[in-house]
């Protein structure tokens, strides 16, 4: 997994055409309803956290933007089509505990080593 700080996240994500997001910003709004479109076990295996719904698009926000599997997956299970946002390890950590109510432990368990959360 990817490890640097904000800048060259935010660089790295402008390379992919990506912006970048960070959740716990206080302008960013986690509607309880876009959460929704996003089952809990679906959010941890694929260490993803939605943003927004709009016009059909669904905004997540992701670690790896080169990672199209997770971002063909998506869209095939959630049976909508993914616009991605990146985050850092961190933030992602946040919002699967703040929405999805897992544990620390367990939120840093599949940032960190997502085969162990892949089944």
């Amino acid at each position: 997994m990817l490890q640097f700080g904000r800048a060259p996240f935010a660089r790295y994500a402008g390379h992919f055409g990506a912006n970048f997001i960070r959740l716990q910003s206080e302008t960013i709004a986690l509607s309880r309803d876009v959460i929704g479109m996003v089952p809990k076990r679906i959010a941890l295996k694929y260490r993803v956290c939605p943003i927004k719904h709009n016009y059909g698009t669904l905004t997540v926000a992701v670690l790896d933007p080169s990672d199209l599997a997770t971002i063909d997956s998506l869209t095939h299970l959630l049976n909508v089509e993914i616009e991605i946002v990146i985050t850092m390890p961190e933030n992602i950590i946040w919002a699967l505990r703040r929405c999805y109510g897992f544990s620390q432990e367990e939120a840093e368990t599949a940032v960190n080593n997502p085969v162990a959360v892949a089944a």
